[in-house]
């Protein structure tokens, strides 16, 4: 965590962090079924979080209680949110994920499909590596979470050898083609400036590999 970020009570984030998990944890506890975990990701979880950095939590359940949705437990998690919101800190949400599909999906992942999803807030597509391995666990009883994280402390080979092929012929494609030169040559900045930015990801997902 940057620790060095206090907010405006004069907390650390990692006791902001703290305080709005406990203020979840019984609610959360009293919907969630079997096994269970929270974290915090975003740019706290990769601890690169400065004073307008929000509150990203995950929730990653087996199974929901059927009778304490029906009290509206999510109803009661929002109110809890707007509670913190009111004292200045922005809960971006609580996102429930499910534990199996975590499990298939990074599957896939590690075995070299590259699979991003398309959401309106990941520029590049939702990497779920990238996002599993850089939150903050909060409450792992069960030892799912870090599970997932020691999978992913060495870069798997299958992914790392899927990314290398992928990226290395997207960039060679370009390094020689005429186009993106003209477009240089006749100002196109929507053009040049889309491809540029589109190489220098590539370039980092291969300089990671």
């Amino acid at each position: 965590f940057n620790t060095e970020h206090n907010d405006m009570k004069g907390y650390s984030v990692l006791e902001a962090v703290r305080e709005i998990a406990d203020s979840l944890r019984p609610t959360i506890g009293s919907m969630v079924e079997g096994r269970h975990g929270i974290a915090v990701s975003g740019s706290i979880g990769k601890g690169t979080n400065d004073s307008k950095s929000d509150f990203d939590f995950r929730l990653y359940y087996d199974a929901f209680s059927e009778e304490q949705l029906a009290k509206d437990g999510w109803r009661k998690v929002r109110e809890i949110i707007e509670m913190w919101r009111e004292r200045g800190r922005v809960i971006d949400g609580v996102w429930p994920r499910s534990i199996d599909q975590i499990d298939a999906k990074l599957d896939a992942w590690c075995g070299g499909n590259i699979v991003p999803e398309d959401l309106e807030w990941a520029i590049w597509g939702y990497y779920l590596p990238t996002d599993i391995h850089n939150q903050h666990i909060i409450d792992d009883p069960d030892g799912v979470l870090s599970a997932w994280r020691e999978r992913l402390s060495i870069y798997p080979v299958e992914l790392k050898k899927a990314v290398i092929s992928r990226f290395l012929s997207f960039i060679r494609y370009w390094r020689d083609d005429y186009h993106y030169e003209n477009k240089v040559i006749r100002q196109d900045t929507v053009f040049a400036f889309g491809l540029a930015t589109k190489i220098i990801h590539a370039t980092v997902q291969l300089i990671f590999a």
